[in-house]
């Protein structure tokens, strides 16, 4: 069981935390705070180990990734404000620019480690995603899903995966480029759920990630 492994494995971090957040003692033992706990809540031993086997497992969850409070478009902006005023800017007008594009689409929003991603997606899914913008510390990239499959002929996309393909971004106004909407239009029409007509739009936080590498150089 997944509580054992922890607490057999010297954890004592995760002993510790555990005994500390239901008011009881630690004691020796390779097994040693199920016991201890069952006779303080009054509760059966295996009862015992199921609620702290939820609890260690969402706490090892959330200390991977959250999702803070506030609403997402807030939340949004406080991703972006990381980055130095320059990328806030860039960021911001290829939101806009793709928005404008694909008015129906969801935006599916990631603040990784390495970098801050919005997916757009005809569905809440991110499998069904069809580009992203990608961010990092002075670079901005918009990324096809399944950019290997696109007509190139000026070679403007770069990658060499079986899938992705991505095109830095200097400014916002590339996107309008006739050779770059032509990837955008062969995109959404390749995609294998197509991109509703109407219906509003939703703007979903999928993860926050707790560490995270400097926005700004």
């Amino acid at each position: 069981m997944f509580f054992g492994r922890i607490l057999s494995q010297g954890h004592g971090t995760w002993r510790s935390l555990v005994a500390r957040t239901l008011g009881v003692r630690e004691v020796a033992g390779s097994n040693p705070v199920v016991p201890t706990i069952s006779k303080h809540l009054r509760l059966p031993t295996l009862a015992a180990v199921f609620a702290l086997q939820v609890f260690v497992k969402t706490k090892a969850m959330s200390s991977r990734n959250t999702v803070g409070a506030g609403t997402p478009e807030a939340q949004l902006r406080s991703f972006i404000d990381k980055f130095a005023p320059a990328d806030q800017s860039l960021i911001r007008a290829v939101r806009a620019a793709v928005r404008k594009r694909m008015p129906n689409a969801n935006e599916l929003v990631w603040d990784n480690y390495n970098f801050f991603v919005i997916g757009y997606s005809p569905t809440e899914r991110p499998s069904d995603s069809i580009l992203s913008i990608a961010a990092r510390a002075n670079a901005v990239a918009l990324y096809f899903l399944h950019g290997a499959s696109l007509p190139d002929p000026k070679h403007l996309l770069l990658g060499s995966g079986k899938q992705v393909r991505s095109i830095r971004l200097e400014s916002a106004e590339k996107l309008s480029h006739p050779d770059v909407e032509a990837l955008i239009a062969a995109a959404i029409d390749q995609a294998k759920v197509r991109m509703p007509s109407k219906g509003g739009r939703k703007l979903i936080i999928r993860s926050v990630a707790v560490k995270q590498r400097p926005r700004r150089k």
